[in-house]
């Protein structure tokens, strides 16, 4: 279960999320997503060359998945938050809305560190979009993480990423043809 504390604090908005008339439900729980074949094949084919190796978690249940083994999410790496329903169908539909690294520029700080982030208040306070996602949708949200023994290039693998998927909850670390299109408006 992910921390007392922060499920208290996101459950306010949760909850008045929740309790919306369809009207202001549906118009609320529109995200803008983009859907780029040409980025998929650009980014996809450069992500092939990694060995991926996933562990997923859901984040209500993170605080008691990293307690439970101080031998999880060690090492530095990269992650990514999704969100989808509960009773899924052919393992559909799941959206990405958030990439992120630990360990970029040098830096030793573990998985374990940056994901702990995410369950503390202070965590997620300075991060708007972020902090957003898990008010509305925190039950339903899945971290996903993968570490990497060499870290020479997390930086390149999270902007690749940051091709590939697009996540609407990100600012920055988009490669530069995407920056400056997402400027252009």
């Amino acid at each position: 279960m992910a921390t007392r504390d922060i499920l208290d604090f996101l459950s306010p908005e949760y909850q008045e999320y929740q309790d919306q008339s369809d009207k202001f439900y549906l118009k609320s729980s529109i995200q803008k997503i983009a859907i780029a074949p040409r980025y998929w094949d650009t980014y996809g084919a450069i992500l092939s060359r990694y060995n991926f190796n996933w562990v997923s978690v859901k984040y209500t249940e993170l605080d008691k998945y990293l307690s439970e083994d101080r031998t999880r999410a060690t090492e530095c790496g990269i992650y990514l938050f999704s969100v989808g329903p509960r009773e899924r169908v052919n393992r559909l539909p799941e959206c990405v809305f958030y990439v992120g690294i630990a360990g970029e520029r040098g830096s030793t700080n573990p998985l374990r560190e940056r994901l702990r982030n995410y369950i503390q208040i202070s965590g997620i306070e300075r991060r708007d979009k972020v902090r957003t996602a898990l008010a509305m949708y925190h039950q339903d949200v899945t971290i996903h993480y993968c570490e990497f023994d060499d870290t020479s290039e997390l930086s390149q693998i999270e902007e690749y990423l940051h091709g590939f998927y697009l996540p609407w909850a990100n600012d920055r670390d988009f490669p530069v043809n995407i920056k400056r299109a997402r400027n252009a408006f």
